[in-house]
């Protein structure tokens, strides 16, 4: 995918409670020309946002089951924050939590773990293109 390499960085906020998730989505999404804030709990994403960290996010790629807010409820939160911000819902629990993940935001993007750097990449280009 490496000759869809952005032109202008855009900002994307991962939060996951997995610190394998973080650093994995980090590599792969910089190395195709993104920036990317980490947080591996929801109010460290709260705090990205209300202090504006370098930019506007443009897209959250978020897991769904985290232990203090689950990822839906931290989703429909900053979009309160941030209307046009895009979402990706990432989790191991696929069937299940795309309907909650999608019951709080319909144009939401769901990519079940483990997921592939292309599925990844692939999933980050059309939300970005909505």
């Amino acid at each position: 995918m490496s000759d869809q390499k952005l032109s202008t960085k855009e900002l994307i906020l991962v939060v996951d409670d997995e610190p394998m998730v973080l650093r994995v989505c980090r590599r792969i999404l910089e190395r195709e020309g993104y920036e990317v804030l980490l947080a591996n709990d929801c109010e460290q994403a709260f705090a990205y946002l209300r202090e504006d960290e370098g930019g506007e996010v443009s897209l959250l790629v978020c897991d769904i089951r985290m232990p203090e807010m689950q990822g839906d409820e931290l989703a429909g939160e900053l979009l309160e924050l941030q209307p046009d911000l895009e979402v990706i819902f990432i989790s191991g629990h696929a069937k299940e939590d795309a309907v909650n993940g999608f019951r709080k935001k319909a144009r939401a993007k769901f990519l079940p773990k483990p997921f592939s750097a292309d599925e990844l990449l692939e999933a980050v280009a059309t939300a970005l293109a909505s």
